[in-house]
């Protein structure tokens, strides 16, 4: 099965609707994980929009996943799924994204954290243009004191 007929399923058994019926969830999670896993397909939002779902919903239900697909009642919901794909749901670990440092500075906290290129540039074409513009306009204006400086610090001004 290959990702045009994964979209083509998805479409048959209306798992782009909203519908909170277990059996459409558990497919759903399945899906979900089979695209993540198998097909690596890193980023959550692609595959959410397959759906018409969020990257969160993909998320939490990436981590819900792997506790789950030993139940039963998924077993029953997913047992037509799973004789076409058979796919053991391993555990979600998110990539390209390390956790450099917390400060506390009052009230806020300020996150660090290391992506790769690639990360990034996936992350840039999912956000509005005038987002990035504002983004590095508030940073330089934040920089261009610190640039101004005057080279010797005891110079007086005029």
């Amino acid at each position: 099965m290959n990702l045009q007929d994964v979209k083509n399923y998805i479409l048959r058994h209306n798992l782009d609707q909203p519908d909170r019926h277990h059996k459409q969830i558990d497919l759903r999670m399945y899906l979900y994980a089979w695209l993540y896993h198998s097909l690596k397909i890193d980023n959550l939002s692609s595959i959410g929009r397959m759906f018409g779902k969020g990257h969160a919903t993909v998320r939490s239900a990436l981590i819900k996943a792997e506790y789950i697909q030993h139940q039963e009642e998924f077993i029953e919901n997913t047992k037509d799924l799973m004789e076409q794909i058979p796919f053991i749901i391993p555990k979600y670990k998110p990539k390209n994204i390390k956790l450099s440092s917390v400060q506390k500075k009052g009230k806020e906290y300020v996150l660090t954290i290391k992506i790769t290129k690639t990360a990034f540039y996936e992350y840039a074409k999912t956000k509005d243009i005038e987002v990035i513009f504002d983004f590095l306009f508030k940073q330089m204006l934040f920089n261009a004191p610190h640039a101004n400086k005057a080279r010797n610090p005891y110079r007086k001004s005029k």
